[in-house]
């Protein structure tokens, strides 16, 4: 939680658990995430971590047998991408290989925050920011992943609805 001031803006991200204040909402909404990081989902994510783990290794894997020098970072960077591409959203990304995917395109948008006029507005002079309405994020891939999360949890909700109704089905038809 943040205790200190920061205008974060006025879009879903600034709402998150990372940029609230430590107050009573902040203990309300971590209580309900948490569920999310219990012992077994996190080992269930260990599987996809692995496969994407073995994919940087391919990528680097030329660079190291030739000796030449390379930007790691690029790698690292996209290793990082896919995982929480893969562990948040269920969205299977090769960022390395697809540097133009609207995930790694909106998430690079969000994540390279420069120096730019807004952002040194909302971190130095926070009162300033939220009086001139200025957003620390890029709003329109703050949209992008608002829009994708409501996609993912309906298609979530209507797979559980079918799972739900088939179960119902077996169960109304089960031979007594």
């Amino acid at each position: 939680p943040i205790r200190n001031s920061l205008h974060s803006g006025t879009s879903n991200i600034s709402k998150s658990l990372f940029f609230m204040e430590a107050n009573e909402d902040w203990k309300r909404i971590r209580s309900i995430v948490s569920p999310a990081f219990t012992t077994g989902k996190l080992k269930r994510m260990l599987s996809p971590i692995e496969r994407i783990a073995h994919n940087f290794i391919e990528h680097i894997r030329p660079h190291a047998q030739s000796g030449e020098v390379f930007d790691l970072k690029k790698y690292i960077g996209g290793f990082a991408m896919d995982v929480i591409a893969c562990c948040a959203y269920g969205v299977e990304i090769d960022s390395v290989r697809q540097p133009n995917h609207p995930v790694v395109v909106n998430a690079k948008k969000i994540l390279n925050v420069d120096a730019f006029f807004s952002f040194i507005m909302c971190v130095m002079f926070p009162k300033i920011a939220k009086l001139l309405r200025l957003e620390l994020f890029d709003k329109k891939a703050v949209s992008y992943f608002d829009d994708l999360t409501f996609q993912i949890v309906e298609k979530r909700m209507q797979i559980t609805e079918t799972k739900r109704k088939f179960l119902i089905f077996k169960l109304n038809n089960f031979p007594y």
